[in-house]
């Protein structure tokens, strides 16, 4: 890192923190608990092991729609009916030979369009469940500060439950991946943990530089010079390769370039993460489930809009400070792995 790209990398930053602190308060508000359940989770569980083989099968169309209709009737009976409406309204999509890019629920002209990538094993099933955990939470109505913060909790929740209603009907891990969840929370935790110096110091020094690195060494600890200079390099290229990309995309759909757009791109570096990383905490915590339901129906409405992340934990009985919750989170971790581990 020469001069001139710490400059650059500091005119990225300006602009996604000015975005973020308008946007994106808790992850600020938050970010010390975060960075600490994140270092707990990565050290305690990083050394699991993960079967890579993987399967599959002749699941159809009406196979997926029928398994996870049971896995809603589990959850609630009165969400079938929303189910059936994704489908005679068209509003499912499943994507063959990777023309669609990923699962993803998207808000749309009132409608609550779902894609699904086919794996072609019981991974469609889940993830079908994961996605209409957002579309029950929000199609039609206006993501609330606690709905964009907590969206990831509902989608993890549903798929969580998925999983347990295929393990006890005996179908087994090579077809179904579930342990996919806890890979993912890992990988989420592991990026986290190698942003947060960078997120702590522009917030605390207002410039990412070697004179900046040897304020958080006083301050906070000691990162070593060179894996910070590597970590800097890295950020760089990875906001120019955003840039490139959301360029390119605009070129060749002919869309207006709009600097919003693209940082907020550029800001999903840091704020998607620790949402990642919050929600399959909760989704794997021994939750009541009548709370669970009134969050889904009621996260992005008038009901919620006003509450904070702590009315919400205080709603839940949860105190992410405490040791009880960080026990919790180890036996529902392990308990999660050991009900993997049953159908390897």
């Amino acid at each position: 890192m020469n001069k001139d790209d710490y400059i650059k990398l500091n005119k990225y930053l300006n602009n996604i923190f000015n975005y973020l602190e308008k946007n994106d308060k808790y992850l600020f508000m938050y970010l010390n608990n975060i960075y600490n359940i994140s270092l707990h989770i990565y050290e305690s569980f990083n050394d699991l092991y993960f079967d890579d083989n993987e399967t599959t099968n002749n699941l159809s169309f009406i196979d997926i729609i029928y398994r996870v209709e049971n896995i809603i009737k589990k959850i609630d009976c009165k969400y079938i009916p929303d189910l059936k409406n994704i489908l005679n309204n068209g509003e499912l999509n499943f994507s063959y030979n990777k023309e669609e890019e990923g699962n993803y629920f998207l808000s749309e002209n009132g409608l609550g369009i779902i894609n699904i990538d086919r794996e072609y094993n019981f991974q469609d099933v889940i993830n079908l469940a994961h996605e209409f955990g957002h579309y029950l939470c929000n199609k039609g109505k206006k993501q609330t500060k606690i709905g964009y913060l907590l969206d990831e909790f509902i989608g993890r929740y549903f798929e969580i439950q998925a999983v347990e209603y295929l393990i006890s009907n005996g179908y087994k891990e090579k077809e179904l991946k579930a342990s996919l969840l806890i890979e993912y929370l890992l990988d989420n935790t592991y990026e986290f943990i190698k942003n947060y110096p960078l997120i702590l110091m522009y917030y605390h020094f207002g410039a990412i530089d070697l004179e900046s690195r040897e304020l958080f060494c006083k301050f906070f600890y000691f990162i070593d010079e060179d894996d910070f200079n590597e970590l800097c390099q890295e950020k760089l290229e990875l906001f120019d390769y955003i840039k490139s990309e959301y360029l390119k995309d605009c070129i060749n759909n002919s869309y207006i370039v709009d600097e919003s757009d693209l940082i907020f791109e550029m800001a999903k570096v840091f704020s998607e993460d620790y949402r990642y990383i919050l929600g399959t905490v909760l989704a794997l915590y021994p939750l009541n489930k009548n709370d669970i339901i009134d969050l889904v129906d009621n996260l992005n409405t008038k009901k919620y809009e006003n509450l904070t992340l702590s009315d919400i934990l205080k709603k839940l009985d949860i105190d992410i400070n405490s040791d009880v919750f960080i026990k919790n989170i180890d036996d529902s971790i392990n308990n999660y792995y050991k009900s993997i581990k049953k159908v390897m």
